[in-house]
């Protein structure tokens, strides 16, 4: 197999997610790392005549994990998060995407409706680097992927 000339950079990526108003706001300034991981449910079992297992699988379960600066402006990540933790209620649901590499036609687009599962915040007075505020999303219903338009 011939070595890719085709791979994209991570720095041009544009994450976006619902503030408590509903407007899906561009985060990506403030986002220092992201991850999208899904899992889903399995169940096993066997009959008399075979010889291995039989394996099913169940539902799946996406997640989003963000990380983002602590910043004292409004609407950036840290705001937008502190927000739905503390004040909007975690339980509510926002939308949540995700472009790679940038959001230009072609590129994916990963996106769906999420709960605030996770959130934590940890200080290091012997740290150099910025504070940042780190999120569990859980998707409700899946995350779809898609080419933008």
């Amino acid at each position: 197999m011939a070595q890719t000339t085709t791979s994209v950079t991570q720095k041009s990526c544009v994450v976006s997610l619902d503030t408590s108003g509903g407007t899906l706001t561009n985060i990506s300034g403030s986002t220092t790392t992201y991850s999208i991981s899904g899992s889903a449910d399995s169940g096993e079992d066997s009959t008399f005549e075979g010889t291995s297992n039989l394996t099913t699988a169940g539902p799946k379960t996406d997640t989003v994990d963000l990380a983002v600066i602590y910043s004292t402006a409004t609407s950036e990540g840290s705001d937008i998060l502190k927000q739905w933790w503390f004040s909007d209620g975690h339980q509510t649901e926002r939308t949540v995407q995700i472009d790679v590499p940038d959001s230009s036609t072609g590129s994916d687009r990963y996106s769906g409706e999420v709960r605030l599962t996770g959130f934590s915040m940890a200080a290091d007075s012997s740290a150099t680097q910025k504070l940042r505020v780190e999120c569990t999303l859980t998707c409700d219903g899946g995350l779809s992927w898609t080419a933008i338009a």
